[in-house]
């Protein structure tokens, strides 16, 4: 391998999503690094941008690091070249349109193109980042994608922007328990669970702030007006990173998901590692039905876990915390010690170029 290769950072998504935000920057430390993405605001246009530019810049590359969201790009460039490509998965297209949310119709033509995808992009790949060991087991079963491509690099969250602030609820919150989520309002979080939830805590001083827009809002929307509820404030559209800080630091609790579906059931989320990255406890389903949670995390040290789908399992837990706050505090502070041991600069550092290094053997 060249011992300084040049690295062309190549991605779908926004470059502030925050996988892609965290690697990039990481390469730029060690390597001459450009980054070719758009801002366009659908993605086929995103698309097009980048693969008319693409071409261009491949004769002076050495490795091409696609960031999310890259599936259709991996199969693109490999027309161009045989260098190294390091496909950063972070999940797959038919997993998330047809499988979780639904969005296509069960083997439509559309569900097909995107199984199609995401098998190029495995096939096509030098390497293949993954956040977990059950991660790249699922997709060498799914895929037969070989287990010697994979790389571990957990989701993690980006330290210049998530670290723990002073907490400063406003004096209208100073006497109540604040329970936040910030997210997508998709199949995967739950959220008609945690509205059903905060339903049956009315009458006490828990209350709620929801915020985020998605797939499902105007039925969350429509159920938050049934429900007539009085201790949640939903707030319906995506926060700035700014809003979304300010409203996570300021809670006493923050929300992961909690939704029935294949993904909640085998995924985590960015939150999770973003949460205990500013020294917030979370709460999230957890095994059975979600095994992969305790990779990382336990129960009661450094996050808390209950059933998933579970209005009233979700309730209880949620009293349950509110009136356990020593246990509250250790996890809160076990949880941050969790982030600085497996999300530290060094260690995040150390895995990216350990994907670099590994092209080499591909």
């Amino acid at each position: 391998m060249i011992e300084r290769p040049k690295i062309l950072f190549v991605c779908g998504a926004s470059p502030s999503y925050p996988s892609n935000r965290i690697k990039y920057r990481i390469l730029k430390k060690r390597y001459q690094t450009t980054l070719l993405a758009s801002k366009q605001n659908s993605f086929p246009l995103r698309f097009l941008s980048i693969f008319l530019r693409l071409p261009f810049l491949i004769y002076s590359h050495d490795i091409f690091f696609v960031g999310w969201m890259g599936h259709p790009i991996v199969p693109f460039l490999r027309l161009f070249t045989k260098k190294p490509i390091i496909f950063d998965l972070q999940t797959e297209l038919h997993d998330g349109a047809c499988v979780d949310r639904k969005l296509f119709m069960h083997g439509s033509w559309r569900c097909r193109v995107v199984w199609w995808l995401d098998r190029q992009a495995h096939t096509k790949s030098t390497v293949i980042v993954v956040h977990d060991p059950i991660h790249a087991d699922r997709i060498h079963e799914t895929f037969g994608t070989p287990r010697d491509r994979f790389v571990e690099i957990p989701m993690c969250a980006d330290r210049t922007i998530f670290y723990p602030r002073v907490q400063e609820k406003l004096p209208a919150d100073k006497d109540k328990f604040v329970v936040e989520f910030c997210g997508e309002i998709s199949p995967v979080h739950g959220i008609d669970i945690v509205l059903r939830a905060a339903k049956q805590l009315e009458d006490t001083n828990i209350v709620f702030c929801i915020a985020g827009k998605g797939q499902l809002s105007s039925v969350i929307e429509k159920l938050h007006r049934e429900l007539k509820l009085s201790n949640v404030e939903l707030i319906s559209r995506r926060l700035s990173d700014e809003e979304m800080i300010a409203q996570r630091k300021d809670a006493d609790l923050c929300l992961g998901m909690f939704g029935d579906t294949p993904k909640a059931r085998r995924n985590l989320l960015n939150k999770s590692f973003e949460t205990i990255a500013m020294g917030q406890p979370f709460l999230t389903a957890g095994p059975p039905e979600v095994s992969v949670v305790e990779h990382f995390f336990h129960d009661g040290e450094t996050a808390f876990f209950c059933r998933i789908n579970d209005p009233n399992a979700l309730a209880e837990k949620i009293l349950w915390i509110r009136d356990h706050a020593d246990i509250r505090e250790r996890v809160m502070h076990e949880g941050h010690k969790l982030f600085e041991r497996l999300c530290s600069e060094d260690a995040m550092s150390q895995r990216v170029y350990s994907a670099i290094a590994k092209t080499a053997q591909g």
